[in-house]
């Protein structure tokens, strides 16, 4: 199994469990993320020993708040931007590419590309408290897809 620095993941008794490790800031999505994301998942369709897989959050605040906006205006190029936002696209054909069920285990906030994920998981678990948003730019000017 590889090392991670923005995901906790293990396997056991056929159940893959891949969670989202940035509680500080609500789990937020960096390009990062969205790359050991992708590869963890890919990992997991790979191997036999998982049936599943549950995608969650750590902490106990947000399953996932949106895209980590600190360095956003940091990010180059329209081109550049566009790149740097195609990760949440990857990471919902992924999950829905899957031929594992994906379950997400989700607790407090799933914000914007939390959401999404949340959305494109096979199920979603019935948590204590769930709330779920996309909110919308005002210029909606960083759509990639």
């Amino acid at each position: 199994m590889s090392v991670w620095q923005t995901l906790l993941t293990s396997v056991e008794d056929g159940v893959a469990r891949v969670t989202l490790n940035r509680p500080e800031v609500r789990n937020a999505l960096s390009r990062t993320l969205h790359e050991e994301l992708g590869r963890a998942l890919a990992e997991r369709e790979a191997d036999p020993a998982t049936r599943v897989v549950v995608l969650a959050g750590a902490g106990d605040r947000a399953f996932c708040a949106g895209a980590d906006l600190k360095g956003i205006g940091d990010r180059g190029t329209t081109l550049e931007a566009r790149e740097s936002s195609g990760g949440l696209v990857r990471i919902l054909t992924a999950i829905t590419a899957m031929r594992k069920p994906v379950i997400a285990q989700v607790h407090g906030w799933a914000l914007a590309g939390g959401a999404g994920w949340r959305r494109a998981a096979t199920s979603s678990s019935p948590p204590t408290m769930r709330s779920s948003a996309c909110p919308r730019s005002r210029w909606d000017c960083c759509r990639s897809w």
